[in-house]
């Protein structure tokens, strides 16, 4: 705001009064100047009421003097005085206005001060969490590893595991060759019951039967059934015509003994053929035993002759099915 020097008289060049003699220069505010000059000119438009009023404002406070804008009372008329008014007015309002855009504006940097305060602590939250999880998925991962590590281990020794071996054991007992502990064969010195003997051809005919699948193998004339103590082999007879059933179990009796040999030589011809099947696969595949017709390793497969060459040939009969169990566990794991 400016500040107004004013002179201690003001005249008027139209007016028929003399000035004082005597002139002193006050200082005053503009804000009381202008007050006292506009009630002034209210009640008496002659320059010596406006005179008179201004030496009665001489007792106001005297603010602090500005030298960059002093204005002198001598040279300034009534009207002139009332524009500087005008135009200190408009200058103060300008000054509020400012001041009011300035305390939004603060009030608006404080609010994003705020704000920015507000997603910092968020922003530290979130990357704690962040470490946190971090840390979890570290030790998951460690674990992870860990057991991916005992899981590989735990597949190479079940892919080495043969479980054809265990579902089939064939093994011997002195002259006797074994499946999963069944006897097969008989001799007059250690009889084995029929039972166990049925039992046991069951058991070759289900592992003939498990090979044929794994490999896809057909056969073309016999078809082995495996039934437990009670297996039989089908044989073709023709196109169109029922195939003949023949027993894979025998009681020891004369009557039933063809049907069984003939049961037997259909059994022998089904390994055979599922040897020559394998060998075409896998050349160089070698069975320790040959089999031609009824006979393998020059031994007959059918019983009622000489039973050790019997349980010989059946001996033999087990080591074939388990080349085949090989072949099948290594070609087709």
């Amino acid at each position: 705001m400016d500040i107004l020097q004013g002179a201690s008289h003001v005249g008027s060049t139209t007016s028929t009064h003399e000035p004082p003699s005597t002139s002193h220069h006050d200082v005053f505010t503009t804000t009381p100047i202008n007050t006292a000059i506009s009630s002034s000119a209210q009640h008496q438009s002659t320059p010596e009421h406006a005179e008179t009023d201004l030496r009665d404002l001489s007792h106001l406070p005297q603010p602090p003097q500005l030298a960059d804008h002093v204005i002198d009372l001598d040279l300034l008329s009534l009207d002139q005085l009332r524009r500087e008014e005008a135009a200190l007015a408009a200058l103060v309002a300008d000054l509020e206005a400012s001041c009011i855009s300035t305390s939004q504006t603060r009030q608006l940097v404080w609010q994003c001060a705020a704000n920015l305060q507000h997603m910092t602590q968020q922003t530290f939250i979130a990357g704690g969490l962040l470490q946190l999880d971090h840390h979890w998925t570290s030790q998951e991962r460690a674990s992870v590893g860990v057991f991916a590590v005992h899981a590989s281990d735990m597949l190479r020794c079940l892919q080495r595991y043969n479980v054809f071996n265990d579902a089939f054991h064939i093994w011997h007992e002195g002259p006797f060759g074994t499946i999963n502990g069944l006897r097969l064969g008989r001799l007059p010195s250690r009889p084995v019951e029929w039972a166990e003997i049925n039992a046991a051809l069951g058991q070759a005919t289900l592992l003939l039967t498990t090979v044929a699948q794994r490999a896809g193998m057909v056969f073309a004339k016999h078809v082995p059934v495996a039934r437990g103590s009670y297996s039989k082999m089908l044989v073709a007879q023709g196109s169109g015509v029922k195939r003949k059933e023949y027993p894979l179990f025998n009681d020891g009796g004369f009557l039933q003994r063809q049907k069984f040999n003939t049961a037997l030589k259909c059994l022998l011809e089904c390994v055979d053929e599922a040897g020559r099947q394998a060998i075409v696969e896998e050349p160089s595949l070698r069975f320790p035993y040959k089999i031609t017709r009824a006979k393998i390793g020059d031994l007959s497969i059918e019983v009622g002759g000489n039973d050790e060459q019997w349980t010989r040939a059946l001996k033999y009969l087990l080591t074939h099915l388990k080349w085949l169990l090989a072949w099948v566990a290594k070609r087709y794991p």
